[in-house]
């Protein structure tokens, strides 16, 4: 599905699944100290 997106389109999106990955992981890593 990817490979018919315009790149910038498929950039945004890499971009958007990271910050969401990044936010995941500092939300587990508070929960822990917690």
């Amino acid at each position: 599905m990817l490979e018919y997106l315009p790149s910038s389109l498929r950039a945004t999106i890499i971009i958007v699944i990271e910050l969401f990955w990044s936010l995941g992981s500092i939300f587990e890593y508070l929960m822990a100290m917690i």
